[in-house]
């Protein structure tokens, strides 16, 4: 039987901390999970190239120049903030197949940007997560 190619978006921009401790936890991670992909979401010139280069074959990377912030009002987000890491994100996953996403940022926003780019399941009308 082949091995499914597992691959998670990660949103390194949201977090306290952000994007040092998120990278540290992806490190971390890898070095556990080699069949795994990542695919982190961030901005480019606040993350280490030393981390981009060590694991190139294990990651991807798509650059996003805006962060949404522990703060900003969900239903504010859905209209703007239409390059932030944690939206791409949600995007990317919409049209692909085993994969799982991953934030550590403003829930509320996590919560409104997946309802409405992903949607529900039938008969589901609230979004589920877990912490």
């Amino acid at each position: 039987m082949d091995d499914i190619q597992i691959n998670i978006a990660i949103d390194a921009m949201g977090g306290d901390n952000s994007p040092t401790k998120v990278i540290k936890g992806c490190e971390i991670f890898l070095n556990f999970n080699k069949k795994i992909k990542l695919i982190i979401f961030g901005n480019k010139n606040l993350i280490s190239n030393n981390f981009l280069e060590k694991y190139s074959q294990m990651i991807s990377f798509v650059h996003c120049e805006e962060t949404i912030a522990d703060n900003d009002v969900p239903s504010s987000v859905l209209r703007s903030k239409k390059d932030s890491s944690m939206r791409k994100a949600i995007e990317y996953i919409k049209s692909k197949k085993n994969i799982g996403f991953v934030s550590a940022g403003n829930t509320g926003a996590v919560t409104a940007l997946s309802t409405i780019l992903l949607g529900t399941l039938k008969n589901i009308k609230r979004p589920a997560f877990c912490s």
